[in-house]
């Protein structure tokens, strides 16, 4: 990377003032100039007011960079700014998504560098459970894994999810860590993992072929409904590690019954919906616990009062705590300790200790770090995909719905639902009179770069009343089908 020459630096006087640290783009395209190498900077989501940054470099194409700013901005000295580190040209994918992990606080991330596992009391490894996990192909932080006995008429279905807390206490440095980071980052191309990654991918993963501690779920299966629900410790062994397309097309009698019997009690078809089924099940059973037994501080749940809103971590006591999406009382973070904090904290608070350095001020912290992942998430996902549009546009069949505040697009395209804005997408007003309260439809999605920023904007092909009047083309994609109103909570 290029760092500020001496010659940038800013007055004395402005030196000494606060700043704080943001990312912005280095408008090289710009001809105006402010002094010898004073080059106009516009912040990311910044509103477009422009900063003045002195550098020397010589180029036409503009540029991310890191640059400080006077944390107070009224006076006219305050619009300079200086030069941290320049990140790469813009309309490189890779620099875009430095970029934006670094505005979003994901990068850097430096993990404790002293800390220690601790050894948990011994356990017998399950004898005749067959545990086997369900994942995105190359996921390497397995939180969960599943399994199916049958005992007489009945049959018990085991939800295993990693024992965290046995090997992290509240004292160590990890759970400190694990706090301030909220949650892992993700992107198409690998993670930022909330705990090191030697423990997120290795030591505490429910890898195949490895014991591991697990807090399981038991659930006694009787005429296709749940008859009996009960918890313990427990040591696994994955046998199998498996993708969502091999569950769902295995032929092997073990995997296929447990397929079969899950899709008779969700109701559901697709492998990530068996999947997400168990998962609410198993954090349903524990916010119940939590709040029974009134597990605060540190004992969380998730709320949603109002089906359009995000839903919030609460604590287990208080008395709103419904998540009206999934139309459930009690429902807490508990299947995904390697991922989530709340998870993490949870599993401790259960198992551990009730009396967690947690409170009302780190719950709120927790909520506007998860917050701000989420919308890490969101930006990186419509990039990913603006990026993979850019150099030709592609076409769904898909759900398309107008956003709550009628200035973008929310479209199911593969895995995901981005948001694509329509202010400056072709023809606009015809776009969102069409999609109207939402539907299938044809859109065509393409990347432009906009501002410094690679974007998705929508073009919409046609209108259907349902996808099996549409008429396919062979080229086109197989057709995406809308997340599940639960799976997506979940």
């Amino acid at each position: 990377p290029l760092l500020a020459s001496p010659e940038s630096t800013l007055p004395a006087a402005m030196a000494a003032e606060a700043k704080k640290t943001v990312i912005g783009i280095l408008r090289f395209d710009d001809r105006n100039r402010y002094g010898e190498n004073g080059i106009p900077t516009t912040v990311l989501f910044g509103g477009g007011k422009k900063w003045i940054v002195g550098c020397k470099k010589t180029t036409r194409r503009n540029h991310w960079a890191k640059i400080a700013i006077p944390v107070e901005d009224e006076d006219e000295e305050a619009y300079r700014g200086e030069l941290i580190e320049i990140l790469g040209p813009v309309g490189d994918e890779a620099v875009e998504l430095r970029a934006l992990q670094l505005h979003f606080g994901v990068l850097p991330s430096r993990y404790p560098k002293e800390w220690r596992l601790r050894e948990p009391a011994r356990r017998e490894l399950l004898g005749d459970e067959r545990p086997f996990s369900v994942d995105n192909e190359g996921t390497r932080d397995i939180d969960d894994a599943l399994s199916m006995r049958r005992v007489g008429k009945a049959v018990v279905l085991g939800i295993h999810v990693a024992d965290v807390a046995s090997r992290i206490s509240p004292s160590s440095p990890l759970f400190g860590f694990a706090m301030e980071r909220g949650a892992s980052a993700y992107n198409a191309a690998g993670s930022v993992p909330m705990l090191p990654p030697e423990l997120a991918h290795d030591q505490l993963s429910l890898n195949q072929g490895v014991p591991r501690n697990a807090v399981t779920l038991w659930l006694e299966i009787s005429e296709k409904t749940v008859a009996r629900a009960w918890h313990e410790r427990t040591l696994v062994r994955n046998s199998r590690g498996m993708s969502y397309a091999e569950f769902g097309s295995t032929s092997d009698e073990y995997f296929a019954e447990c397929r079969d019997l899950l899709r008779d009690l969700s109701g559901q078809h697709e492998p990530e919906d068996l999947v997400a089924w168990t998962m609410i099940k198993y954090n349903e059973y524990f916010g119940q616990e939590l709040a029974r037994r009134g597990l605060w501080p540190a004992g969380t749940l998730r709320a949603q009062s109002v089906r359009e809103d995000p839903a919030s971590y609460v604590r287990c006591v208080d008395a709103d705590t419904e998540h009206v999406s999934l139309g459930l009382r009690h429902y807490a973070h508990c299947s995904s300790p390697i991922r989530r904090f709340a998870d993490l904290a949870n599993q401790l608070s259960l198992f551990e200790s009730d009396d967690l350095p947690f409170d009302e001020t780190a719950l709120i912290r927790l909520n506007e770090r998860c917050s701000r992942l989420h919308r890490y998430h969101a930006t990186v996902d419509a990039m990913e995909l603006a990026y993979a549009c850019r150099d030709a546009p592609r076409v769904y069949e898909t759900s398309v719905q107008v956003g709550d505040d009628g200035s973008r697009l929310l479209v199911h395209a593969g895995k995901r639902r981005v948001s694509v804005p329509l202010h400056d997408s072709y023809f606009a007003e015809p776009i969102a009179h069409a999609v109207g309260a939402g539907g299938t439809h044809r859109i065509e999605l393409f990347g432009v770069l906009i501002a410094g920023r690679t974007r998705l904007r929508a073009r919409l092909v046609d209108a259907l009343p349902s996808s099996s009047s549409l008429p396919r083309n062979d080229d086109d994609e197989p057709a995406k089908r809308e997340v599940p109103e639960a799976a997506r909570a979940w």
